[in-house]
């Protein structure tokens, strides 16, 4: 299947888990990917096993909370393949579980909605512009979880609404470039 084929995608959280097997289908589908994670060895294990797939993997080192890294993953791409048209905005974390609302840590609340949410908007600021330039059009797919659509359950505020907003985003998203 060529699903994907002489596409180039982006996708964040990709040395493991939902990440990496979406980095995978993209590349058995024929897409040039790009991985990106914190995680270097895992991330290039990944980037390598793509070829033998049908794609082309390449890595690029991104902690998702450093707007710096967010826009050089964006012109990593670029610079590497030419354009974008895909981006999988995957990368997140849950924070503190099992605690009520008036026991989360600032701190914590402040690294969920980086990584969860600022690191979504950022994402698309840097990926819309250039699908817009370089393919013209692009699709970004944005994961949250079934949070993103019901309450936690007891102890995951900052968690589940990190989720809600990662639905919106791209809603309003939507309506900005119809």
């Amino acid at each position: 299947m060529t699903t994907f084929q002489d596409r180039v995608a982006i996708v964040t959280g990709g040395s493991s888990g939902i990440g990496a097997a979406v980095a995978r289908r993209l590349a058995q589908g024929g897409a040039k990917v790009v991985v990106a994670a914190r995680r270097e060895d895992q991330g290039q294990a990944v980037a390598a096993g793509l070829e033998a797939l049908g794609g082309e993997g390449h890595f690029i080192r991104t902690d998702v909370a450093k707007t710096a890294d967010i826009q050089a993953l964006v012109d990593g791409a670029v610079a590497r393949f030419g354009r974008l048209d895909i981006a999988v905005n995957n990368a997140g974390i849950s924070g503190q579980s099992n605690t009520p609302i008036a026991g989360i840590e600032e701190k914590t609340w402040d690294e969920v909605m980086t990584v969860n949410v600022k690191a979504v908007f950022l994402g698309m600021k840097y990926q819309i512009p250039a699908m817009l330039k370089t393919a013209g059009k692009g699709a970004i797919v944005n994961l949250a979880s079934i949070y993103g659509s019901r309450p936690s359950d007891v102890g995951h505020a900052a968690y589940a609404t990190s989720k809600h907003a990662v639905i919106g985003l791209p809603r309003s998203a939507a309506v900005d470039y119809a």
